[in-house]
């Protein structure tokens, strides 16, 4: 078994893979840590504090959801496999879905563990059940690109559905696209499409790789779309990668 310590306050970190388990350790200040589709972790108890909060990078109703006097599990035909220690009222956690947000928390007693969302409450059973009616996002396609670090890109797998993509140009983005086709569509605020820098990828001439910086916060925008371009064709503006690539794959509005 693996062991990662997280710096105390860090909201970064990951995606913690699958394969070999992966026990995360926190600490008491309020973290955020991105798990793989698959991923194989543990939580410490610093994570179910009421502050903390896991992103797992697939779509809510992919996993099934368990609870024993442990705690709770999260799991799926991928081979993901995650544990989240048992807490009291009080406790809890935030989890975000590709698709979805829900907060993992108790009944009033402190008996029953719940995922909660804007669409309702699921109740957690010693029986293993479908994640759903309880998140955000009720379409199961919309996802901010607003995510990763200049430093650290996020992988993003569009094959799991159509997916409703947007990037706020005034957040900072650092995202790689994987498996993009006709049906999923990024829609850009706050800029226009002249704005934003289009060209291929010196290390991979079929990816598309976008870029701006906003004037204002500074803040950096890099979307890499993976193997998405044809050999040949210019894609040095927003029309031009349109036409390579065949659909309308980005709009600004």
């Amino acid at each position: 078994m693996a062991r990662l310590y997280i710096n105390p306050g860090n909201t970064t970190y990951g995606p913690v893979p699958g394969g070999e388990l992966t026990e995360i350790v926190g600490s008491n200040q309020a973290e955020r840590v991105w798990l793989a589709p698959n991923a194989n972790a543990i939580l410490d108890p610093s994570f179910v504090r009421g502050n903390d909060g896991i992103v797992v990078l697939g779509l809510a109703s992919n996993y099934s959801i368990a609870a024993t006097v442990a705690g709770i599990t999260i799991t799926s035909s991928n081979g993901a496999n995650i544990r989240i220690p048992a807490f009291g009222a009080g406790g809890g956690l935030k989890i975000d879905f590709n698709n979805g947000t829900f907060n993992l928390g108790t009944d009033d007693s402190g008996v029953t563990f719940q995922l909660t969302g804007t669409a309702g409450v699921q109740e957690i059973g010693n029986s293993a059940s479908v994640i759903g009616g309880g998140g955000t996002g009720g379409t199961g396609t919309n996802f901010s690109l607003d995510i990763g670090t200049p430093g650290v890109a996020r992988v993003v797998d569009a094959g799991t559905a159509n997916f409703a993509f947007t990037d706020d140009s005034e957040a900072t983005t650092n995202v790689r696209i994987t498996h993009m086709t006709n049906g999923d569509h990024i829609t850009v605020g706050n800029a226009a499409a002249s704005d934003y820098n289009f060209q291929r990828d010196f290390g991979d001439i079929n990816d598309l790789v976008i870029t701006y910086t906003d004037p204002v916060t500074g803040a950096t925008n890099m979307i890499v779309i993976d193997d998405v371009l044809p050999d040949s064709g210019a894609v040095s503006t927003l029309a031009a990668a349109t036409t390579a690539i065949g659909y309308n794959f980005m709009t600004f509005a």
